[in-house]
C-alpha cells in the first residue's frame, strides 16, 4: 500500500484525495475480516506513503551509466563478500 499511495501522488493520474479514498475502500473490503487493527495499520501505510515521499537528486551523468561502470562500485564488491 505504501508504494501504491506514493505512485498515485507522483503520477497524478487521479487526484490524490480520490486515490487515497479508493485505496482505503479496497483495504476495507479486502481486510475487514482480519480485524480493525489490520485495517487501521494498512490505512496508516497509505497515509505514510503519501506524506513521506522525498526527492532524491541523481547526478546527471548517471543517465549514461553502463553496466560495466556499476560492476566497479565499491558497494557491490563489499556486498559480494557476504
Amino acid at each position: 500500500m505504501i508504494m501504491q499511495a506514493g505512485f498515485f501522488k507522483l503520477a497524478k493520474v487521479i487526484p490524490i484525495d480520490d486515490a487515497v479514498k479508493y485505496l482505503k475502500e479496497g483495504i476495507e473490503k479486502k481486510l475487514r475480516q482480519k480485524g480493525q487493527n489490520i485495517v487501521d495499520m494498512n490505512y496508516k501505510a497509505v497515509d505514510i506513503g503519501v506524506a513521506n515521499l522525498i526527492k532524491i537528486e541523481v547526478p546527471k551523468e548517471w543517465a549514461n551509466a553502463t553496466e560495466e561502470a556499476g560492476k566497479k562500485s565499491s558497494y557491490l564488491s563489499l556486498s559480494r563478500k557476504y
